[in-house]
């Protein structure tokens, strides 16, 4: 497993990998190469099979985190979080308050419920918002 910062490069990889998600927001692939964003691929044999993009600050914002399906489950997702979250005190993430997958792979790194969020999505879906650290 290969990490390393996001590069114009991985543009189309990027938005292929964000299809994979319920809800992407294709204006963030661009965001999350050209900046203020924080973005970080996964590469496994010359393919990127992952990318997390987040927001530094207080707190810092985690925007994005997608897996390929064929390399769930094998440490990509942990990696590429603690990649773009290093340094925070404070992390959040939304997810659909439905995608138990999701919600379970946050709680295993320390995230907590905060609060349920209505129609957060474009399409009425209601979000969680998780939170680690102080």
């Amino acid at each position: 497993m290969r990490l390393r910062e996001a590069e114009r490069r991985d543009a189309a990889a990027i938005r292929s990998l964000q299809t994979q998600l319920s809800h992407p927001s294709p204006a963030l692939s661009e965001a999350a190469i050209d900046g203020p964003f924080t973005c970080r691929v996964a590469v496994e044999a010359g393919r990127q099979v992952g990318y997390a993009v987040a927001l530094s600050g207080r707190p810092t914002v985690l925007s994005e985190l997608v897996v390929a399906a064929g390399h769930r489950r094998e440490g990509y997702g942990r990696a590429l979080l603690a990649a773009v979250t290093r340094d925070a005190d404070r992390v959040e993430a939304n997810t659909p308050a439905g995608n138990d997958a999701a919600i379970g792979f946050y709680v295993a790194q320390g995230f907590a419920v905060d609060e349920r969020v209505e129609a957060f999505y474009a399409d009425g879906t209601d979000a969680l918002r998780l939170v680690r650290g102080e």
